[in-house]
């Protein structure tokens, strides 16, 4: 007697009936994780995206996760205190900022120069406000980027970025 099986035999074969829901609820299992991390940010906006990254000199608010062409921003804000005669410099590491496309900076520096970091002086803009600087980024590179930004002449502190296709 011949042992081939036909398509209608396997859906009665409880072993391949119990292998196949398996593989369906491990399906549904990774579409529901995919879906929870993209709810909270782990493709784009969300919470697990944004962060903050915090010294005695400064804070910055940036996105950890970015998409290729995709406008993203740097929420930088200096305590009064830490800025001299009423200017701050914020300077970005050269290899970070060459991953970008500047689009914008609000409020416009007084000046700027470039050498081994791209360095921006602002005015202070009263007595007790602090100096909040946004630069509007688009990303030219895939992968991880790494950025290391200075306040004032301190040291710098190194952040990190995965910009997505």
């Amino acid at each position: 007697m011949s042992e081939n099986k036909t398509s209608f035999d396997f859906l009665a074969d409880p072993a391949f009936l119990r292998t196949e829901k398996i593989f369906e609820r491990a399906g549904w299992v990774f579409m529901a994780l995919v879906v929870v991390a993209a709810m909270l940010g782990l493709f784009g906006n969300g919470y697990l995206s944004e962060t903050v990254l915090r010294s005695e000199q400064f804070q910055m608010k940036y996105d950890r996760f970015l998409h290729f062409g995709d406008l993203t921003s740097l929420e930088i804000e200096i305590p009064p205190q830490t800025g001299e005669s009423g200017v701050v410099a914020i300077a970005f590491s050269n290899g970070y900022m060459h991953n970008f496309r500047l689009e914008r900076i609000q409020p416009d520096p007084e000046s700027s120069a470039h050498g081994d970091q791209i360095l921006f002086w602002f005015t202070a803009t009263g007595t007790g406000e602090p100096v909040k600087v946004q630069f509007r980024l688009e990303p030219q590179k895939i992968g991880i980027l790494e950025g290391k930004i200075f306040v004032n002449g301190e040291d710098g502190y190194v952040f990190r970025q995965f910009v997505y296709p």
